[in-house]
């Protein structure tokens, strides 16, 4: 493994914790995200012989963590379905039952591309939210109120949903 790779993961680990809890509001899916984007990260960046600017590796990080997010609601979803449902659960055995995540479906172009279609006020919004920046921040830096805030992010959130549909399973959206 590359120390450089390995040093900036560990250095950055704090940081990429905080984003985290940002994305999920829970300690233990908070740790989860870190871990499975450092690994990615490490994955995708050991080839390289120079890494990108540190922001631009931030960017890629807290992009991956909220990809594992989508990817984890989407099979929490499945899985209380499952559970209600005895039915199904009888229809899907022997099929494999975690549907396949977000990340092994868009790449992190498509992904961009799809950021890309948001209005520039819902993206700047979700881009300083998923930064970290907290309601209020965010409402200071766009110098809207603090309700706007929520709107553009629920404004956000459905329209990216609606973008993704493509790329998602029959019946994950």
């Amino acid at each position: 493994m590359d120390p450089q790779l390995e040093s900036f993961i560990v250095e950055i680990r704090p940081w990429l914790y905080r984003q985290a809890y940002n994305i999920c509001r829970d300690r233990a899916d908070a740790e989860d995200l870190v871990q499975e984007g450092s690994e990615r990260f490490l994955k995708s960046f050991a080839s390289l012989s120079r890494l990108p600017a540190e922001n631009e590796l931030e960017r890629w990080l807290i992009t991956a963590m909220a990809n594992c997010f989508i990817d984890l609601c989407r099979k929490r979803k499945s899985e209380k379905q499952g559970a209600v449902d005895p039915t199904l659960e009888r229809l899907t055995v022997g099929q494999p039952s975690d549907p396949p995540r977000l990340s092994d479906t868009i790449s992190d172009e498509d992904f961009a591309a799809v950021m890309k279609k948001l209005s520039p006020a819902l993206r700047k919004t979700l881009e300083l939210r998923l930064a970290g920046k907290r309601y209020h921040e965010i409402a200071e830096v766009e110098r809207i109120p603090i309700g706007a805030v929520g709107k553009r992010l629920s404004d956000a959130r459905k329209k990216l949903l609606r973008l993704l549909a493509p790329f998602l399973a029959p019946g994950d959206h």
